[in-house]
């Protein structure tokens, strides 16, 4: 047999193959496994110098995050021309003395975006208004995001979008203009209400309505978000994605990234249908007839999966019933393979959608392409489980979202039911979580359903210290509130596989990683904890020592 340029040995490999074989030695050659056994590989080193002993270290194939959006997640990781990174800061005071910082190096009128705030509860019970953004930043813009739709905007940037207290709150789609006790605006907008601001500013920007958010920003930071982000996912054991809601203006930095060899991260993008900005004939024509055929394309390091598509966000709808249902009839009768949202924990949602896909797998049929069902917490009834598994759905809920957002629902229910950011009918902060945020991931796999997982970062952020937060909640059902759904745990082993080989098959590639098995690329992570037979609380709390992205050492701790 041919030399080896590394072999691993003594190690506690977990292949993830069908079988889950555990393996001792690995061999690594030109970027692919040559060579996988129980026995240690010695022999195929072309020298001492290529063989690295595990010391009975477990090696896991790279993670796949399902659902994710790397640029977005990266610019708020820039250290500068990037989005103000408030992810972390759980107090309003911090909030705002980042806020200031960021003002003191802008000039007056220039926007200061943010990145998503922190999921969980804020130290205050409440949010920031937009006086106090006022104090912070008088002489500009404010535009903070508070999840993937909801706004905080200071006083300058709501004229900017002309809203005023004579504003009447969006019907189309439904949105509203949160208000103080004198009916004047405090600055957070929901629903259609911030997309209504999108619009305007956008407008004003010269960018199309679902870009805003990268107001002042280009491809240059784009390719810089991309590595920076990669970066955290290497240090978290990820060597791939499916990067969901890409706008078009995002698609040429992953193909200047790759084509520099600095991509470093297998991914896949789903292209944004912005359904929530779309009324007109023209827009549907705009939209549809421009796109590139044939949709799907690419190969296992870079590749387009097909479109994306959002009815509801936090309750809020996007667009309406017949709107959503020819989103989705539409894009199957051009072969397009979609990601559909619902809207996470809506099980009237994941009805209607049920049904919209029913009727298109009548026109043209879907279950081999394996539609992703992201955010699929709505999806809770046998007789919608039934439906999901004869439509072929893959569904991809996130695990380490959930475990800090339900949190929010928890310890900041008054003022979610008092703004109405999440549309609900709990009576309890609990029972919220447990709507919204819920999940039955056993029921699911027992139906025979296809389940992948992801993170949705930046709405959750990675912690290289604590990397396996997803893991753990998906295996556990934990969240910072609690075990929401009793006996609704996987095993340890379907944990693994869901983020592993079960992630690659979602994405088509099973045959090239999400293994560790001969010929497959070689992608995986060393970890200073055996995953497979820890308890769970060592699962929350294992690091990665060393990520492997085609046989190259990307991450080292």
């Amino acid at each position: 047999m041919m030399k080896a340029d590394l072999v691993f040995i003594n190690g506690n490999i977990l292949t993830c193959d069908d079988r889950f074989s555990v393996a001792r030695s690995m061999a690594i050659r030109n970027g692919r496994i040559l060579a996988i056994s129980s026995d240690n590989l010695n022999g195929l080193a072309p020298g001492p110098g290529a063989i690295i002993d595990l010391d009975g270290r477990c090696v896991l194939p790279g993670m796949v995050d399902g659902y994710s959006h790397v640029i977005y997640s990266g610019l708020d990781l820039l250290p500068s021309g990037g989005k103000l990174n408030i992810t972390a800061l759980r107090s309003i005071e911090d909030i705002l003395d980042a806020v200031r910082a960021d003002a003191a190096t802008r000039k007056p009128g220039e926007w200061i975006s943010t990145s998503c705030m922190y999921r969980g509860g804020l130290k205050e019970g409440r949010w920031p208004d937009r006086h106090d953004l006022d104090k912070a930043a008088p002489d500009n813009p404010v535009h903070l995001m508070q999840g993937g739709r909801p706004i905080i905007a200071n006083t300058l940037a709501l004229e900017l979008a002309g809203i005023g207290g004579n504003t009447p709150d969006p019907t189309d789609p439904a949105g509203r203009i949160v208000r103080d006790s004198e009916g004047r605006p405090t600055g957070q907008l929901l629903g259609g209400a911030a997309d209504l601001a999108r619009v305007r500013w956008g407008r004003a920007a010269g960018l199309r309505p679902e870009e805003f958010d990268f107001v002042n920003l280009g491809e240059k930071e784009f390719v810089a978000a991309i590595e920076a982000q990669q970066k955290i996912f290497h240090a978290c054991g990820v060597t791939a994605t499916r990067d969901v809601a890409t706008t078009r203006a995002e698609v040429p930095a992953y193909v200047i990234a790759r084509r520099a060899g600095r991509l470093k991260l297998r991914t896949q993008l789903f292209i944004v249908i912005p359904e929530k900005f779309m009324r007109s004939e023209a827009e549907y024509a705009e939209l549809y007839d421009s796109f590139f055929e044939p949709w799907s394309m690419g190969d296992a390091s870079l590749s387009v999966g097909g479109a994306a598509v959002d009815y509801s966000l936090d309750g809020w709808k996007m667009t309406d019933a017949a709107s959503w249902k020819r989103h989705i009839l539409e894009a199957n009768r051009r072969g397009w393979r979609l990601a559909v949202t619902p809207g996470v924990g809506g099980e009237q949602e994941v009805d209607e959608t049920l049904a919209a896909l029913e009727e298109a797998d009548r026109e043209r049929p879907i279950y081999d392409r394996h539609f992703p069902m992201m955010h699929p917490t709505g999806l809770r009834r046998l007789d919608q489980m039934e439906r999901a598994g004869k439509l072929g759905l893959n569904l991809n809920p996130n695990p380490m979202l959930n475990y800090y957002a339900a949190e929010r629902s928890v310890k900041m229910f008054e003022q979610v039911r008092r703004t109405g950011l999440i549309q609900s009918t709990a009576k309890t902060g609990l029972e919220q979580a447990i709507n919204v945020w819920g999940m039955t991931p056993r029921s699911w796999m027992k139906q025979g359903l296809h389940v992948s997982a992801g993170s949705n970062t930046p709405a959750a952020v990675y912690d290289p210290e604590k990397p396996l937060v997803g893991l753990y909640a998906f295996a556990t059902g934990d969240t910072l509130a609690g075990v929401l759904v009793k006996e609704e745990a996987p095993t340890r082993r379907q944990a693994l596989e869901v983020y592993t080989r079960d992630g690659a098959e979602a994405l088509g590639f099973l045959d090239q990683y999400g293994s560790l098995e001969e010929g497959k690329l070689a992608d995986f992570a060393v970890y200073d904890t055996d995953l497979l037979n820890c308890p769970d609380e060592d699962l929350k709390n294992a690091k990665v020592l060393s990520t492997y992205f085609q046989g190259e050492e990307v991450f080292r701790r």
